[in-house]
């Protein structure tokens, strides 16, 4: 556009630029430039709406939409009276406007290529066409009698093996046979083709234009054109100076007048153009610092996103690390596990001969006995029998014994395997952090999605779609994390067999004893401090649930007391770094107190406690940290007289940080589904089933997941 703008020809070209539409303003800006040609070929238009007004083209001489898209032109054609040149080749037509019978100065129409039903009738009224083209138009296979208007035609161009009318061989003889043919069937008389008697400038002219039709080039031909028609305004001048000199003195007074008023429009003109074209100049200036801005725009979010890719990358190179250490742990204690059953093995080997030397001694026992019994055998004939009858029944009911017991072995044994894989799970550090971020982004999305329905219920729309992309990407992170659960889950299952397929041949109490293991590998101080720990903080954990903090609370010396005086901060620094469990273990640790509270009632002989804090103050460094002088002072005075200075902490007090909603389609129950891939939780377990697409946003639903609230 640019470049078609700038031109100094008066030339308007936009070819070969894949353009769908004409640009806006184009065909003002040949009204503004005075551009003579608009070549528009070899593009995708369909149409020549777009471009601004068709009126802007009166003066327009040459019009190129070769190789296009067209499939019809528009009404307003008619305006451009100037047009000598119309070049359609290559399109869609299927019929012209009526309209086109107005291009009076028309010399050349080209329609080759196009999907026309039939001969055009208002192509017959243009008196100054020469060249007419329409070939490849299989549709067209007659021609009316009115073409014998067009006496100026001398160059027609058409598929004569088609036609059907008139004949193909009068078609194969040329324009003037087919002329006189039509004039025949109309009734007028044939006249040889003759000069047409529109506004000419001269046969040089006429040469030029006729020549751009045979000319493969369209550009080179139009040049030719300009060059003639430059030829003949410089005739043109010369015959005015020829005028000047013959004209007498009293009309050159008039011919000045003229001449100044001329000028005096021309200048005006000029300066209407300036003023234009310095406001296209600035609206381009415009632009360019619209597209540096963008282009800065663009280079910080690359570098800031470059910088992110190297620290996701470094984080990624130190996982790998640790990673490998862990590796490297777990070979070691494999090792170490073999070393000690290769000894074990060796302890029952022991255990074994010497069950074997009892079992030997036994059997000679039984021997003898069974030679005193078989020398006694004729007095006790009569007892033995009956004593055979009872000992099978003994052995019996003992070996239906034996089967119970053996059954019962195998249920303990399967006990066993499943109690160590969930201590496995329990103990496994990666296993609870990927549990951890499932629950809280769990409680994450079910904030969102309560905002999300209270921001529609107000219909409230700011911030919708900021909601909405936390929500997604939460969702996303979500699926990720189950999918690390199930594969964390999978490699414990995994090590369970191949610990399994070693050992299950070798001892019979085998999960048992690595169920053992692993509670001897906690320090024995811990397990010390856990079994002193207060028994209301250790219900309060487990309650939570918490039980991974119990022995931080047992090595803290925590009591139920200390809790009702901590703060959010204050269970930060001993080491309880999520927000969530911080406040839920202080609400529990209020709803425990509940029922002794009468520990903690006001003094009757005061109305209004004394707080034990020291006063407020600006440049004392305790808000930093905990007010050690305070708890000193509470510990020291009487167990009766110990009175917190805080009002008694209501739950509807509280801040909450999230809230529970119903189900949004039976209204009743707590939701309890996360939908994937859009993240919402909105509905109950029961009206889930058979959901396809999320009631809130109409999204399809790929996978459900139960949330669980502790």
């Amino acid at each position: 556009m640019c470049i078609a703008k700038e031109a100094p020809e008066s030339t308007f070209d936009i070819s070969d630029c894949n353009l769908s539409e004409v640009p806006s303003g184009v065909y003002s800006m040949c009204r503004v430039f005075r551009k003579e040609a608009l070549l528009l070929q070899t593009n995708q238009l369909t149409s020549l709406q777009n471009g601004g007004s068709l009126k802007d083209l009166s003066d327009l001489i040459v019009l190129n939409v070769h190789n296009n898209k067209l499939h019809s032109l528009p009404d307003e054609i008619g305006y451009l009276t100037h047009l000598q040149e119309l070049n359609l080749e290559k399109n869609r037509l299927k019929k012209l406007p009526v309209s086109i019978g107005k291009l009076t100065n028309l010399r050349s129409l080209n329609l080759k290529s196009n999907n026309l039903q039939s001969f055009p009738l208002a192509i017959c009224s243009i008196q100054c066409l020469q060249s007419l083209d329409i070939c490849n138009n299989p549709k067209i296979k007659t021609l009316p009698k009115e073409l014998c208007n067009l006496v100026s035609l001398n160059c027609f161009n058409l598929d004569a093996q088609l036609f059907t009318y008139p004949n193909c061989d009068i078609c194969l003889k040329g324009v003037e046979s087919i002329q006189r043919f039509l004039c025949n069937e109309s009734g007028r008389e044939y006249c040889l083709v003759s000069s047409p008697s529109c506004d000419v400038p001269s046969k040089t002219a006429e040469h030029t234009v006729y020549n751009t039709l045979e000319s493969p080039d369209f550009s080179a031909s139009y040049h030719q054109y300009q060059r003639a028609k430059e030829q003949r305004q410089l005739d043109l001048r010369l015959m005015e100076e020829a005028l000047k000199e013959s004209l007498v003195l009293p009309s050159a007074a008039d011919t000045s007048i003229r001449k100044k008023q001329l000028m005096d429009n021309i200048a005006l003109e000029q300066d209407r153009m300036e003023n234009e074209i310095l406001l296209l100049q600035k609206k381009k200036e415009k632009e360019k610092q619209n597209l540096l801005s963008i282009l800065s725009n663009v280079e910080n979010h690359s570098a800031k996103l470059i910088n992110k890719l190297m620290e996701l990358n470094d984080k990624r190179q130190n996982l790998e690390n640790m990673a490998a250490v862990l590796e490297k742990d777990r070979i070691d204690n494999e090792e170490l596990f073999s070393i000690k059953q290769e000894e074990l093995d060796q302890l029952r080997k022991k255990e074994v001969l010497e069950a074997m030397k009892e079992m030997l001694l036994c059997e000679e026992n039984f021997g003898k006995y069974e030679a005193r019994r078989y020398s006694m055998a004729e007095e006790i004939q009569n007892d033995e029998n009956e004593s055979k009858l009872k000992l099978f029944n003994i052995f019996h009911e003992r070996e239906l014994d034996q089967q119970i017991l053996i059954n019962r072995l195998l249920e303990e044994e399967q006990y066993q395997k499943k109690a160590f894989e969930v201590l496995q799970q329990q103990k496994d550090l990666q296993h609870q952090q990927i549990a951890h971020q499932i629950q809280l982004i769990e409680k994450e999305l079910s904030n969102l999605s309560a905002a999300e329905m209270e921001k529609k219920n107000l219909k409230i729309s700011s911030d919708i779609n900021t909601l909405s992309e936390h929500r997604i990407a939460l969702a996303c992170l979500l699926t990720e994390l189950l999918t690390a659960k199930e594969q964390r889950e999978r490699e414990l299952k995994e090590r369970l067999l191949e610990m399994e397929a070693r050992h299950a041949h070798e001892m019979e109490d085998f999960w048992l004893l690595q169920y053992q293991k692993l509670l001897d590998m906690k320090p024995k101080g811990i397990t010390i401090a856990e079994l002193t720990i207060d028994d209301e903080v250790k219900d309060l954990l487990l309650n939570i649930p918490a039980p991974d903090l119990i022995p931080l609370f047992a090595m803290k010396g925590i009591t139920i007391e200390d809790l009702l005086r901590f703060t959010v901060r204050d269970l930060k620094k001993i080491g309880v770094l999520d927000e969530d469990i911080c406040e839920a273990i202080l609400g529990k640790a209020l709803t425990y107190s509940e029922g002794d509270y009468k520990r903690y009632a006001l003094p009757k002989f005061s109305e209004t406690p004394e707080p034990s804090a020291p006063p407020d103050s600006d440049e004392s460094p305790e808000l930093e940290e905990l007010s050690e002088p305070a708890t000193s002072a509470f510990e020291a005075q009487p167990e009766e007289m110990r009175v917190p200075s805080a009002p008694p902490f209501s739950p509807d007090t509280e801040s909450k940080l999230w809230c529970h909603t119903e189900c949004v389609i039976c209204m009743d129950l707590q939701t309890s589904i996360v939908f994937l891939p859009c993240g919402h939780v909105c509905c109950c377990q029961k009206c889930s089933e058979g959901i396809e697409l999320c009631p809130m946003c109409r999204t399809t639903v790929t996978s459900k997941f139960v949330i669980s609230f502790s």
